[in-house]
């Protein structure tokens, strides 16, 4: 089978979400090309040595938009793809198994994305509060700063899975894998959250919470947003702190733990099939945030 068929074999064999087939398909059709390049017309003609140069290839590729070497994060996620499509391959016979077995990944530098601070998230909602949607835009800052959800779970909350009562409030979110899951609000964007759904919200016709100047706020459209509050508020204020939707859910899980919160729980909060994931978004939470936590023997025995 030729590598194309077998890449489009895989993905429509596998239940991924049309968002991570679409990553799958950009990060293969790369091996793909490269495949082509070498002269390989099937699958049973990929090799080590065909798979160790092609990934030494992509790390010389270069960053369109940074006009620098592809991080090692960048070459580590082509890795990643490779390695599950030639795991599927081999277990229907189309490669070798020998191919998959201690197939060397590449390793990532260490990377610490730097969240936002209480003066960072004051510019933004005085920003927001001067801009042409003033309402939404604040509750936007308030419900990815109290949930952590993803950009994408935020674009597509539906009015039916936002929850009000008078004790408590949460939203019911679609995550990666097909995965539901809730997550609570605090009071703050309680409050924020019901105001703008019945004081601000004009779309009787759409499920959508949140909604664009074209219709469905789409994670691009998010960022975009969230650029232009950057830019009002002062884009020198932000050096260091990249202002997207992904940067406020770093800063959920730095504050999540910074007020004694549980990793196992935030695991669940944040949607993590793996802890180690979650792991990631502590690396901004230093050992000075660590040594200030609760002290073990005052919770077990009691202050004296």
């Amino acid at each position: 089978m030729h590598p194309n068929e077998a890449v489009t074999a895989w993905l429509y064999a596998r239940d991924y979400s049309p968002k991570t087939r679409e990553w799958y398909d950009l990060q293969m059709r790369v091996f793909v090309d490269f495949c082509t390049q070498q002269g390989i017309t099937d699958c049973s003609d990929i090799t080590k040595d065909i798979v160790v140069p092609y990934l030494r290839f992509v790390g010389q590729r270069m960053n369109p938009q940074k006009g620098t070497l592809v991080s090692s994060h960048t070459v580590h996620a082509y890795a990643r793809a490779l390695k599950a499509f030639l795991n599927w391959a081999a277990e229907r016979g189309l490669v070798d198994v020998k191919v998959t077995h201690k197939l060397p990944m590449p390793k990532r530098e260490g990377k610490v994305i730097a969240v936002f601070t209480p003066l960072h998230i004051d510019r933004l909602l005085r920003a927001a509060s001067m801009s042409t949607h003033p309402e939404r835009d604040k509750t936007i800052i308030s419900v990815l700063l109290d949930t952590g959800i993803r950009a994408n779970e935020l674009c597509t909350l539906t009015m039916p899975n936002v929850h009000f009562d008078r004790e408590d409030a949460w939203l019911q979110v679609h995550g990666k894998g097909d995965k539901w899951r809730v997550v609570g609000l605090g009071r703050q964007a309680r409050n924020t959250l019901h105001w703008y759904i019945h004081r601000h919200r004009h779309a009787p016709d759409s499920p959508l919470v949140f909604l664009g100047d074209r219709g469905q706020l789409t994670p691009n459209g998010l960022d975009q947003m969230l650029y232009r509050l950057r830019d009002a508020a002062g884009a020198s204020s932000f050096n260091g702190v990249r202002v997207s939707a992904h940067t406020f859910r770093h800063t959920y899980a730095y504050n999540y733990i910074k007020a004694g919160g549980n990793i196992f729980q935030l695991s669940i909060l944040m949607g993590h099939t793996e802890l180690k994931v979650t792991m990631e978004y502590l690396k901004a939470f230093t050992a000075h945030d660590a040594r200030k936590g609760l002290s073990v023997l005052d919770t077990m025995v009691g202050r004296r």
